[in-house]
């Protein structure tokens, strides 16, 4: 259920928003304010852990899968658009 969900993952993603580089990915990336022109070029589906995180407080996520799928987004998104060798 849900709110199993919620129960077994809020803490894991509250736990990586916490890590040193975690404000890196609370919050959706703003192409504008960050001069990134072709983000939504090369981004075409767009995640942050903040986003994570309020769906799970609000019972969003139905399965397992969907949070470790929305997770894995956020940071290919940041490898795909960030070269290699940058923060």
């Amino acid at each position: 259920t849900a709110a199993r969900v919620k129960t077994l993952l809020y803490p894991v993603v509250e736990d990586l928003l916490k890590q040193p580089a975690g404000y890196i990915f609370a919050n959706p990336v703003d192409p504008v304010a960050l001069a990134l022109p072709d983000y939504f070029h090369y981004i075409k589906n767009p995640m942050d852990l903040g986003t994570v995180k309020k769906r799970l407080e609000n019972c969003s996520y139905r399965t397992l899968k969907s949070v470790q799928d929305d997770v894995h987004l956020t940071f290919d998104n940041a490898m795909a658009y960030n070269p290699k060798g940058t923060e």
